[in-house]
């Protein structure tokens, strides 16, 4: 297999805005207007919903063909204040169909037979940030016995930013200190944003680690960020990078397999949110 065959297979871009096709493949609002974001040098769409209601919706139609890849990412800026919706249609093995949703008006998870819905914490500081959602580890999560076949739908709402939403393997993420990032010298050089600009990370990914003190219901803050050995589960793990863009080189790893996790709530001292 080639290097650029092999990227095409670990990558799928979903949305650009500087992508014709890509942005005709998405139903957008009228609302949603194209602007020019001068923090990061490009033009984006500006998603202005007072609630959190889908006003991007992919595919527009049934022509398109679902992502097997498992990890989407969007990169998106969020103001203070605002609201925001991710809602996932994905097919699972059991050929049934399920949904994965992301809220930020959300208190607490809710799983129901056909659906599982969590709540998001993003900075809300008009810094730009790579959300990085583990679509399989979700699945895997909420109902143990399943797993993902393919992401079939994505509806965005609320009022953000967004840059880029597109799709990666396993295998085009790793954790450098702790911290789950998209091996973006793998892509191509216009899928980043440059390291001079402020910006944060989040994930929602596969661990075996989880910071001690956890609850169940509701949320709990912690007086470190350090974590202790426990059993793999759904975690959110966001980190800001410094302004610089430094991030030491680490070593590549591939999330562990899931084993019957317990699934938790936690945010820690620096903000970061663990499911």
């Amino acid at each position: 297999m080639s290097h650029t065959a092999s990227k095409s297979q670990r990558c799928c871009e979903l949305f650009s805005i500087n992508n014709r096709n890509l942005v005709n493949n998405w139903k957008v609002h009228s609302s949603v207007k194209k602007v020019y974001d001068d923090q990061s040098k490009t033009f984006v769409y500006c998603l202005k919903g007072k609630s959190p209601i889908p006003l991007m919706k992919w595919p527009k139609d049934k022509t398109n063909v679902p992502s097997t890849r498992p990890v989407l990412v969007f990169q998106m800026c969020a103001p203070p204040g605002a609201s925001i919706l991710i809602d996932i249609g994905v097919a699972v093995r059991s050929a049934t169909r399920r949904r994965v949703t992301l809220s930020s008006n959300l208190k607490k998870r809710r799983v129901t037979e056909l659906s599982v819905a969590v709540p998001l914490t993003v900075a809300q500081d008009s810094t730009w940030c790579h959300l990085l959602v583990d679509v399989d580890a979700a699945v895997s999560l909420a109902w143990k016995k399943e797993r993902l076949k393919s992401i079939d739908s994505i509806d965005v709402g609320g009022a953000f930013s967004v840059r880029r939403i597109f799709a990666v393997s396993k295998d085009m993420i790793h954790n450098s200190e702790g911290i789950w990032m998209v091996n973006y010298d793998e892509l191509p050089k216009q899928m980043s944003i440059s390291r001079a600009i402020p910006q944060t990370y989040i994930s929602i990914t596969c661990s075996d680690e989880a910071p001690a003190g956890t609850e169940e219901e509701g949320c709990r803050r912690t007086d470190s960020d350090r974590t202790a050995p426990s059993s793999s589960r759904l975690h959110f793990d966001r980190n800001r990078l410094a302004e610089d863009g430094a991030v030491k080189p680490s070593t590549k790893l591939k999330p562990p397999k899931v084993s019957q996790p317990k699934v938790i709530l936690v945010i820690s001292s620096n903000g970061s949110v663990q499911l």
